[in-house]
């Protein structure tokens, strides 16, 4: 049975993955938006704050790998 570690580290994984997904789909978005000529200063905004998140999540993730690690010691 997996430990609470090892769910909750599937869980970020697969949480990271999908928004990494959609910083990508944002970032095309914002590329065409630009070319067409729009301002995307809101959405640039937005995406800084979405890359924000993910390296929390990417920072727990790691924290996590740890415990884990320190455990197996």
């Amino acid at each position: 049975m997996p430990s609470e570690i090892d769910l909750e580290l599937a869980s970020l994984t697969q949480e990271i993955a999908a928004r990494h997904r959609a910083v990508e789909d944002k970032q095309i978005l914002i590329q065409a938006l630009e070319r067409d000529g729009h301002d995307v200063s809101e959405q640039e905004a937005a995406l800084r704050r979405e890359r924000s998140d993910i390296a929390l999540q990417v920072t727990r993730q790691f924290q996590l790998i740890q415990q884990v690690a320190e455990q197996s010691e």
